[in-house]
């Protein structure tokens, strides 16, 4: 696949012909397609976004694209920590939705993948403690915004992203998602703290860090 490109149009076109092969076998034609998977919704990706949906948007169940909130090799605990790390999914979001909404409004959109790190983690960080917070974040955020699957790139042994060690126990993002699946229900309430707007200094812009959000208790 390296050194060759396709274009949002043709991708369309791809999977336009992937649904009608699908159709005619029985047990494939009522089958969903998902797609098409890209990755931080930059200028160049946001143009194949924009011509993917423009020609193939109604043929997809839902548009996914992956996430990853820290470019580059070298991270640090604090960094997990920062608010204009944390704040940059919610601006992909409003990038994914704006593209997804000016051809199929209402369309569903998936989070096929996230990752702390485009070189797939690091290790005692992103399979620890601290990489917590990004994941909370990331949980929290989405329903907020409406997105009601994210979906975590590996189980076990990929990079150091995954939810269980080499020997299957556990690492905190799978108690994490073990509590979040347990007790969080999916309707979500709207929140605001009161209190926290401050005049920032010129030049400067204002994050808060904390963070506060609530759901209806899972009914099961």
């Amino acid at each position: 696949m390296h050194g060759r490109a396709v274009n949002g149009s043709q991708l369309g076109k791809d999977y336009i012909q992937l649904k009608s092969l699908l159709q005619p076998i029985r047990i494939y034609s009522r089958a969903s397609l998902y797609g098409p998977n890209i990755g931080r919704p930059r200028k160049n990706v946001i143009a194949l976004l924009d011509g993917f949906m423009k020609v193939a948007g109604s043929t997809v169940d839902a548009v996914t694209w992956q996430h990853c909130y820290i470019d580059g090799r070298v991270v640090k605990v604090m960094d997990f920590l920062k608010t204009r790390l944390l704040d940059t999914l919610s601006d992909q979001i409003r990038k994914i939705q704006k593209v997804v909404n000016t051809y199929t409004p209402g369309k569903k959109i998936w989070l096929e993948g996230v990752v702390t790190t485009s070189t797939g983690g690091t290790n005692n960080l992103s399979d620890s403690y601290a990489a917590g917070f990004l994941w909370l974040n990331t949980l929290g955020m989405l329903a907020n915004q409406g997105i009601d699957v994210v979906i975590r790139h590996s189980f076990f042994d990929h990079g150091y992203n995954h939810l269980v060690d080499q020997n299957f126990n556990p690492l905190p993002d799978y108690w994490l998602s073990l509590l979040y699946k347990r007790l969080i229900g999916p309707k979500v309430l709207a929140v605001h703290v009161a209190g926290l707007q401050r005049k920032p200094r010129p030049g400067r812009v204002i994050r808060d860090k904390l963070r506060i959000y609530a759901h209806c208790t899972n009914h099961h």
